[in-house]
């Protein structure tokens, strides 16, 4: 969802939800990204066993292996949403006038599609940590197997310094959910692959900041979302959909883009009408 910043000494963001990574349309996403990232794991550990594992020995408490993998897919979910560790995200699509997104998306043709350069889109935020990417649609699991081995070293090299029970599974918990909340934000199933989703990941650093707010879809269920900024700068031009009247709908855009002070040459391609010969009865 999309606001303009009314504050006095910020007209060059807009405002964005970005939605909660528990709250998505996909209902396979979080499992999804479990059951690629859970076997690149045993992969990586049972390669590591004789080497790092081992340097563990030194300490008494280690007459085992602190396994990430021991837990199961229902676990890590029930961590994940205890943890609150989920992402917030914001989506877009690399196909700006395809007939799937305005049915679904648009009000069946009637809204508008703001097209965006991606390498503008992100902004420093407080108490945000973005990632952004294109999303994969269950194609290759082991694109993903160089970060997997990255935080898994790094939470070797935190256990390899404690001695305490409590404070090594509260390590591989964290460990295990900070690898699905980087990855899985970015793994959709395949009924999706025809959106080409791209998605910028926030990752909440601070308890205190940014605000989490509730809001009610059609269907009464709560989605959880934040607010996060995207520069004016990186709007490249604006399309007006199918199902619209263009000239009514272009007036009507012009006064509201000029009431939120956003200036740029109207007649000259920055609003577009969609090539899509779609129509309603």
């Amino acid at each position: 969802m999309l606001a303009i910043y009314q504050s006095s000494d910020d007209k060059d963001h807009l405002e964005f939800w970005a939605s909660s990574a528990l709250n998505q349309n996909d209902s396979t996403e979080l499992s999804l990204g479990v059951n690629d990232i859970l076997p690149i794991i045993h992969d990586i550990e049972k390669n590591s066993e004789t080497t790092e594992f081992r340097k563990l020995s030194k300490y008494k408490v280690f007459d085992w292996i602190p396994y990430l993998t021991g837990q199961t897919p229902v676990d890590i979910d029930k961590s994940y949403r205890t943890l609150r560790l989920a992402p917030f995200t914001v989506s877009f699509s690399k196909r700006k006038d395809l007939l799937l997104m305005w049915t679904m998306y648009a009000n069946n043709g009637n809204g508008i599609c703001l097209a965006f350069d991606e390498n503008k889109l992100i902004c420093p935020q407080s108490g945000l940590h973005p990632m952004a990417d294109n999303v994969f649609y269950e194609k290759d699991p082991q694109l993903y197997y160089g970060i997997i081995k990255t935080l898994h070293e790094m939470y070797l090299k935190e256990i390899h310094e404690m001695n305490l029970l409590q404070g090594i599974h509260h390590s591989k918990q964290k460990a295990l959910i900070g690898m699905i909340s980087a990855i899985s934000p970015f793994i959709k199933h395949k009924s999706f692959e025809e959106e080409a989703e791209y998605r910028i990941a926030y990752y909440k650093v601070s308890d205190n900041e940014p605000n989490v707010y509730t809001r009610l879809t059609n269907r009464l269920n709560e989605i959880n979302y934040i607010k996060v900024k995207i520069p004016l700068e990186a709007l490249q031009y604006i399309i007006i959909g199918p199902c619209a009247d263009y000239q009514k709908t272009k007036d009507l855009l012009v006064d509201n883009l000029k009431s939120c002070n956003i200036l740029r040459d109207y007649n000259d391609g920055f609003i577009r009408e969609s090539h899509i010969p779609f129509r309603l009865y």
